[in-house]
Formats: C-alpha cells, sequence, structure tokens
C-alpha cells in the first residue's frame, strides 16, 4: 500500500472510511492519541528557523480523521500520495496553487 507517510504505531485504517463504519472513543486512554509531528533535520531548522512558524499550521490541521480520509484517497481510490497531499493542501489554505 502507498499509504501516506507519517510516524504511528497506530496508523488510521483506510477501510474504516470505506465501510462508513464509526470509530468508537477511547475512554480509558489505551491507544496514544495520533498528533501530527513535522520533522524537520536539525542542520534545515538552524539555518531557516522561520521554518518552524511555517509548517505549524499543517502540524495543527491534521489529525486521525484527515488522515484516514487521506489515506482512503491513496490506499483504496489508488490516487497518487503527491497529488493527493497537493490537493489537501491547497484546499486548506496550506499552499497556493
Amino acid at each position: 500500500m502507498a499509504t501516506l507517510t507519517y510516524r504511528s504505531r497506530l496508523k488510521p485504517i483506510p477501510t474504516i472510511v470505506e465501510y462508513n463504519l464509526i470509530t468508537l472513543e477511547d475512554d480509558k486512554n489505551f491507544f496514544p492519541p495520533y498528533t501530527a509531528a513535522v520533522t524537520i533535520n536539525e542542520d534545515v531548522y538552524e539555518k531557516y528557523p522561520e521554518v518552524k512558524e511555517i509548517t505549524k499550521p499543517l502540524a495543527e490541521q491534521l489529525n486521525s480523521d484527515i488522515m484516514r480520509e487521506l489515506n482512503y484517497k491513496v490506499d483504496i481510490e489508488g490516487n497518487s500520495v503527491s497529488v493527493v497531499a497537493h490537493d489537501w493542501l491547497v484546499e486548506n489554505g496550506l499552499l497556493e496553487e
């Protein structure tokens, strides 16, 4: 599968969207929360410290539900990762067309 790349012990499952299933609330906090985090090489960060503020909106907007939808578009619908990512960034005002 060509799932969008991100680090997580428990990645969202595209079939949840495919089969119109609901996600149960983890009221016992058994699973760690999915929180998007931007990974930047230390040398790049030192050279361009403004990258932290530039990428902040990305980390704030991505969550498990969105990642599940994006993975569905890649894994189930067969769209390319780059097209799905580009379209989502444009639709959410994080990238100009």
